[in-house]
């Protein structure tokens, strides 16, 4: 079997990455326009970005690396819930302000959690514990609202992938070229919630882009499981059977939360 060069390699990446990752984000957006903003949060919080840049680390720098990464992962991910928190409140002081202070905040946990090079996925959870704690109250304070019935074209859902996508394939960039181990931190980077965030807003207003962002980190509670179960039963089961075991609970996560939430 003909194996791919490092630069055919990375080129395949990002242009899945482009692909799948905005075309899921895109979806799930028109999920959240259709059938409500509980059900598109939750979506949007589950593993997307993290499940493509985590593919293809295991693909570029082997698995055991990419688990190693992975005690680290679930902090950063955490760290979405102070980027939509800071976006809401921002959002008052004009879209340009919140969108670059939620991201400015966003790099700057990041780079936090790097520097602290956390190896143990105890102190990690506790980090991710400490995130959610905080923000995910005030993300529910924020009030229920839903997007007035719309039909979007053919053509704005591609435009919307297209959007999404070259957030996704931007991330996937920079952990490229930063090396691995900002790669696992930027396989958390949220390009789903900001590309969602800014087409939201644009579209709909802040009160439904705070609806939609209430439930994301509810959602992120199924890829924080997902961080795990994949931690675990890595090395005992091959590589790509507990990502697959991982992701699958991780969208029984969030079923189980859609059902606890539903309705509230």
């Amino acid at each position: 079997m003909h194996k791919l060069d490092a630069d055919s390699l990375f080129l395949l990446k990002l242009l899945l990455s482009f692909a799948l990752g905005g075309t899921y984000i895109a979806f799930t957006i028109w999920l959240s326009e259709k059938y409500g903003s509980l059900i598109g949060g939750i979506m949007l919080g589950l593993p997307s970005t993290s499940l493509v840049g985590i593919i293809f680390l295991a693909w570029t720098i082997g698995d055991g690396a990419t688990h190693a990464a992975l005690a680290s992962m679930p902090a950063s991910i955490a760290a979405n819930a102070l980027f939509l928190s800071a976006f809401i409140y921002l959002y008052r002081r004009g879209f340009a302000i919140a969108l670059a202070g939620s991201l400015l905040l966003w790099f700057a946990i990041a780079f936090f959690v790097i520097s602290l090079k956390i190896e143990n996925m105890a102190i990690s959870l506790l980090i991710a514990g400490i995130f959610l704690a905080i923000f995910v109250p005030y993300l529910r304070k924020q009030a229920d609202s839903e997007a007035k019935p719309r039909r979007s074209s053919a053509g704005e859902f591609i435009f919307r992938a297209a959007f999404c996508g070259s957030i996704v394939a931007i991330a996937v960039m920079l952990g490229k070229t930063m090396g691995p181990l900002y790669g696992g931190t930027f396989a958390t980077f949220p390009a789903a919630f900001s590309s969602s965030v800014i087409l939201l807003s644009r579209k709909h207003g802040i009160g439904f882009t705070a609806s939609v962002a209430k439930a994301m980190p509810i959602g992120t509670i199924g890829t924080i499981l997902f961080y795990i179960m994949l931690y675990s039963l890595y090395p005992a089961l091959d590589f790509m059977a507990a990502l697959a075991l991982a992701f699958i609970g991780s969208l029984l996560a969030g079923v189980v939360s859609y059902k606890m939430f539903g309705g509230k």
